[in-house]
């Protein structure tokens, strides 16, 4: 029997060293009586210390998983009597690695029944566990995908499930931009560094990069850091960490980022082992987060499409309409129902639907879009203006799957457009036209682009007479019955109305019998449907009204008419009153004119009068005197001449020295009639017109010449001739020539020291009152050239 005891010893104790797992056998205080198998290898605790009264349960069994463990042993293994259970759980090991077991446990009772002893096997389960654990957190980060709201949610949940087959209180996800060259760091949870800047930044050399930019793994411990440090390929900015984990995130072959985990006080918390293992489920975290930005794009772009203020269509290949968002909805009339399976073309103003359709399809599939402003019809029939985009959208394979049209309604643009284009004509008409009557015609064609103006009319009032004048009227009713009345006292009409308020009035039919059951205005004639009546103000006062009126029902205006009409107002009153203004310049002109006209009249009948007294004067006295008085004579007459020009000019305020040149010549030839008939003029002259500031010293200067030829110039019977040239050269100045061909002046005479014949009062008037030049030389004659302006052009009305 001994033998067969040891030889059963001997067959248990084989047994048990080659047993893959752990039988044991411990009192119901968990003081471990008994344990064999793989103590070591699956705890990475000794027989010894796990038999220990020093050693506690808790040390053992994960913290997440004792109190149910003890809940099920108080409860049901304590207490009920030969019961038996198998359960999973997970333990902690020496080096803190987690391990899943696997536990076949029943309790052994006493004499009396009660249970004293717990007995069991148990099994390391981790690898099957892990594959499991795995295969759900694949599952479960695929499902995550539909389950979470957005990208934030998504990160949170794969570092959750990632946290239940692997350590990672140390983790974090960086995703790159390639087009910007940029990283970001949307999710970082690290228990000393605080998370990166989550706003893209540029790509540098940490560890992340690194990573990046080899796409591959990288399993870095502190020597290997430093290695990479010290050769300059990474730099690290954060804290060491003893290991550090990297895995590259790839999609379709490309790197969308990486996932890191570290930790900074166990070198031994990941292996190559753990590298794989994530490597496995990488490809996974890769397609959920491309699927969730995807997804979120693509919500994105949905929400900016159903909230977009611009219309969007969206049709097959065939042309046919699939989706129309919100905006082309209210932008058309129409319900999504009333567009699916429609031509959008239908609702373009157009003559020929099919081939508008057909050439926005060619020019689609051949030039990549068709661009154009067009004009569409709403479900009421209404017409509106829009800018149409279309273009194609392609599958992977480069084949048109969808044809989208974009519609930005421009209507209000257009109009804005077509009514600046009408305010400028009637601005500009309002410049140039002074007949109100013809103004205001104006206005309503031009204004008949942007609102209805068959009613249209104009009224003044006349504060003084109390009386409303109708410069301009049209309308359709009384046109026909040829009813009209051009004036009518101040009464109570609407017209009246907007006079006494001096307010712009918006006056629908209600309103307007409004008005009259209040007896503030007097309704006579036919009533309108709509009526718009705007103050004409000028000065702050109100001197009329322009107003507009319909007896259609379907011809309706708006309160948005009233500041049309109120600029066109302010145009037509400014218009008004500058015609009342010049009406009475005019009437001022015409008085001024007949004044000027009768004081030249004057001046120039009291001069021949003071003429004539001196010729009378002359009569009776010597040669000598008489030769006084005809000099005195002659410059007087030369002045009455300039006021005799002016009084017969259209100007009041010039006269044409030509003229004046010839009748001055032909004054001077009566003069001197004796020498006159030996003596012939020749004249050059250009019309130029000058004042009478400087036609009077200009006369004066010519007639003391042309005296002085007259009188010296030609002695006894000698014959001449006597030139006078006049021209405007480029610089404006004035050009005068007066030469004659007679004897001249002695060679070594200066006309401006020695004056015999008066010519240095010439010389003065022509440089100090003129403020001209003037040069003379004796050639044959003498010959005079004289240059000034009309500096003293003063219009005098």
């Amino acid at each position: 029997m001994k033998d067969i005891a040891m030889e059963n010893e001997q067959i248990y104790r084989t047994f048990f060293q080659n047993f893959q797992g752990i039988a044991f056998q411990i009192k119901m205080d968990y003081k471990v009586l008994f344990l064999q198998g793989e103590v070591n290898k699956i705890t990475g605790y000794s027989t010894e210390e796990l038999i220990s009264d020093k050693f506690e349960l808790d040390t053992l069994i994960h913290p997440e998983d004792l109190p149910e463990f003890l809940k099920i042993n108080d409860t049901k293994l304590k207490k009920i009597p030969e019961y038996s259970l198998e359960r999973e759980y997970r333990i902690i090991t020496r080096s803190g690695q987690i391990r899943w077991v696997h536990e076949q446990v029943h309790n052994i009772c006493d004499d009396r029944g009660n249970p004293v002893l717990l007995q069991g096997i148990i099994s390391d389960i981790t690898d099957r566990k892990q594959a499991d654990l795995i295969q759900m957190l694949l599952y479960n980060i695929a499902q995550a995908v539909n389950t979470t709201k957005n990208l934030d949610e998504l990160y949170c949940l794969i570092h959750h499930y990632l946290g239940m087959i692997i350590e990672n209180r140390n983790f974090y996800l960086a995703l790159i931009n390639e087009v910007e060259d940029m990283i970001t760091f949307p999710y970082y949870h690290d228990d000393k560094d605080i998370q990166p800047d989550p706003v893209p930044r540029k790509l540098s050399t940490g560890l992340s990069e690194y990573v990046i930019r080899t796409g591959k793994s990288l399993w870095a411990d502190t020597a290997t850091i430093n290695d990479l440090i010290r050769t300059k390929q990474i730099h690290v900015d954060g804290s060491m960490p003893e290991v550090w984990v990297g895995i590259p995130l790839k999609n379709d072959n490309r790197i969308i980022g990486i996932m890191a985990l570290q930790s900074y006080d166990d070198a031994g918390a990941y292996d190559k082992k753990d590298l794989k293992l994530l490597e496995f489920i990488s490809y996974q975290i890769a397609s959920a987060i491309t699927r969730k930005k995807s997804e979120q794009l693509n919500h994105q772009l949905s929400e900016i499409i159903r909230n977009s203020s611009d219309g969007i269509v969206l049709t097959n290949p065939e042309g046919l309409i699939t989706y129309v968002n919100p905006a082309f909805e209210k932008m058309s009339g129409y319900t999504p129902n009333e567009l699916l399976r429609s031509d959008p073309a239908e609702l373009i103003v157009t003559k020929d639907v099919t081939s508008t359709a057909g050439i926005i399809r060619n020019s689609v599939r051949t030039q990549g879009e068709w661009k154009h402003e067009i004009i569409c019809r709403r479900k009421n029939g209404e017409h509106y203006h829009v800018e149409s985009r279309v273009f194609p959208i392609y599958d992977d394979q480069g084949e048109i799957i969808w044809i989208a049209a974009t519609q930005q309604d421009i209507t209000e643009r257009k109009k804005a457009q077509e009514i600046q284009r009408v305010l400028y004509k009637i601005s500009k008409a309002s410049l140039v036209t002074n007949d109100i009557p013809e103004l205001c015609s104006k206005i309503r064609d031009f204004l008949s682009i942007i609102i209805d103006t068959t009613n249209f009319y104009v009224a003044i009032f006349e504060e003084e007479s109390n009386m409303i004048s109708f410069v301009y009227y049209e309308d359709e009713n009384i046109r026909q019955s040829n009813n009209l009345q051009l004036s009518r006292q101040f009464g109570k009409g609407l017209t009246e109305y907007v006079i006494k308020t001096g307010m712009p009035l918006y006056a629908p039919r209600k309103v307007q019998q409004e008005l009259a059951q209040k007896k503030i205005i007097d309704l006579t004639g036919t009533p309108a449907e709509f009526w718009i009546g705007v103050p004409l103000k000028a000065d702050n006062k109100t001197i009329g009204v322009i107003a507009v009126q319909s007896y259609d029902p379907d011809k309706q205006y708006s309160e948005n008419d009233i500041e049309i009409l109120s600029f066109i107002s302010d145009e037509l009153a400014h218009a008004v009153n500058r015609k009342n203004a010049l009406d009475q310049i005019k009437q001022n002109l015409r008085v001024k004119e007949v004044l000027i006209k009768e004081l030249y009249h004057r001046t120039k009948n009291n001069m021949q009068i003071i003429s004539s007294m001196l010729r009378l004067k002359a009569r009776h006295s010597s040669d000598e005197i008489k030769e006084i008085f005809r000099d005195v004579n002659l410059k007087i007459q030369t002045m009455s001449l300039v006021h005799k020009k002016l009084y017969q000019s259209r100007d009041l305020s010039e006269i044409d020295l030509k003229d004046y040149i010839e009748d001055l010549a032909e004054l001077l030839a009566d003069s001197f009639t004796l020498a006159a008939e030996k003596v012939t003029f020749r004249l050059d002259l250009e019309n130029i017109l000058i004042t009478m500031d400087t036609a009077i010293p200009l006369g004066l200067i010519l007639n003391e010449l042309i005296s002085n030829i007259f009188k010296h110039a030609f002695p006894e019977q000698l014959k001449g001739e006597i030139f006078i040239g006049l021209h405007l050269d480029e610089q404006n100045f004035i050009n005068i020539r007066v030469e004659d061909n007679g004897i001249g002046i002695p060679a070594d005479m200066d006309l401006r020291k020695e004056s015999p014949m008066g010519l240095n009062i010439v010389i003065t008037l022509i440089e100090s009152q003129l403020k001209g030049q003037v040069k003379y030389r004796s050639e044959n004659g003498l010959k005079w050239q004289i240059r000034l302006q009309d500096s003293t052009h003063i219009r005098r009305i």
